[in-house]
């Protein structure tokens, strides 16, 4: 299999091929080893596993998933970058480099993702370094998917991990981390300083596993609205509730929801438990639906 890429080994890469980081793509390449096995034993990959990576840059970190897993489909936006790995894993039959955007848009995955996940027949792991430009928007599409992936093990900006974590009643509580609590059980593995990547980003990160919470399909469609919803809320989140129901559906409707979820409108967005959010919404969207 393609052996691990060191720092000398990435930036001989982008020099012969007259390259280098774009900050556009958030490009950091993770060049420390201990943390990669790391990220690779907390996927606990097999040969029945597809793996999708995001973010192939060079293909290190892909070609020690082709050491691992029976199938891998990568994605690398960069074109020099999609050459560079399609060359290093030029021997593997059994990885496809996909050259292009893992998003379409800001929010929905391209749809060469959405066909992995669909049409895998075994269990569909999520390994990768992700770009810090795209983590965000990518891990919520790929917990709201329909099939999402069993098990999604990740380097991520240390901020963006907290928000993913934060407990309410904190700065970092809002949406993403109200989708992870409802969607997957959520772990940080280990605080990645700078030094491990190159070129260093400013900021440390954090390698995160989320293993799925598996529902029936009408239950991950309640928890598909019920995102989009806590989304609205936390949009004015310094705001009570009382105050932002009453500028959507009016006092004597906002009163008449509050009652009935015998919750206190003086509350803020951010201070509701993950559980005290689901219970309000589960009573609220028929009556917000209604009210529009």
């Amino acid at each position: 299999m393609p052996p691990f890429q060191t720092a000398r080994d990435i930036r001989r890469l982008l020099t012969e091929a007259g390259a280098r980081p774009r900050k556009r793509y958030g490009q950091h390449f993770l060049i420390d080893r201990h943390h990669m096995d790391k990220l690779l034993a907390a996927a606990e990959l097999s040969r029945e596993d597809t793996v999708i990576e995001v973010g192939a840059g060079t293909g290190s970190l892909t070609g020690l998933l082709a050491g691992r897993a029976g199938r891998v489909h990568t994605f690398e936006i960069d074109t020099t970058l999609a050459e560079i790995a399609a060359r290093h894993v030029a021997d593997c039959p059994h990885v496809t480099l996909h050259r292009g955007d893992a998003l379409a848009g800001q929010s929905t995955l391209a749809r060469e993702l959405a066909a992995v996940l669909y049409e895998a027949s075994g269990p569909v792991k999520l390994v990768a370094n992700l770009p810090y430009d795209i983590a965000t928007p990518l891990l919520l599409a790929l917990l709201q998917a329909d099939r999402p992936p069993v098990r999604m093990c990740f380097s991520i900006q240390r901020e963006v991990a907290e928000r993913l974590t934060a407990k309410p009643n904190t700065r970092d509580y809002g949406p993403a981390g109200l989708a992870c609590r409802w969607l997957a059980h959520s772990e940080r593995l280990a605080i990645v300083p700078r030094t491990a990547f190159w070129p260093p980003p400013k900021v440390e990160s954090a390698l995160m596993r989320l293993i799925r919470i598996d529902m029936s399909a009408p239950q991950r469609s309640d928890a598909r609205r019920n995102v989009e919803l806590v989304r609205r809320f936390f949009q004015t989140r310094r705001k009570t509730l009382s105050h932002i129901l009453t500028g959507w559906v009016g006092r004597a409707t906002a009163d008449s929801l509050l009652g009935d979820a015998c919750m206190d409108g003086r509350r803020r967005p951010e201070s509701l438990t993950a559980d005290e959010w689901r219970e309000f919404l589960h009573l609220a969207r028929a009556k917000l639906a209604s009210a529009e």
